[in-house]
């Protein structure tokens, strides 16, 4: 027959055990949060990856319109000296071609500068 355990001797492993379990628990608590930092800082990566390609998307998309710009500049140039050669009219002829508002608007002002720096009516 096992020895008899004393009461107070029972009290103990009980006392030991719970707090056992509550270790158990804690570190469960503690391996569930590391794990939830985790997968925030995978999120952060993954925002910050995202926000990398819009940075380089917004860089294209200014390169292009850059370029774009100056094409429109050197067009708007000719016309301007087309204007100069050919007479307004021809100018506005062509520049109408291009069915672009934004170009149209651009060629617009600068002509308009043109005519009022020249003082042709």
């Amino acid at each position: 027959m096992p020895d008899p355990i004393s009461k107070e001797k029972r009290e103990k492993i009980e006392r030991e055990e719970k707090e056992i379990k509550e270790i158990g628990k804690e570190r469960v608590e503690v391996r569930e949060e590391i794990a939830n930092k985790e997968e925030i800082r995978e999120e952060e990566e993954k925002v910050k990856e995202i926000l990398k390609r819009i940075e380089r998307e917004k860089e294209k998309k200014e390169k292009i319109l850059k370029k774009e710009e100056t094409e429109i500049e050197k067009e708007i140039e000719r016309l301007l000296n087309l204007a100069k050669k050919e007479g307004i009219e021809k100018a506005i002829n062509e520049a109408y071609k291009k069915e672009d508002p934004y170009f149209l608007d651009q060629f617009h002002d600068r002509l308009s500068e043109w005519v009022k720096k020249e003082g042709i009516e």
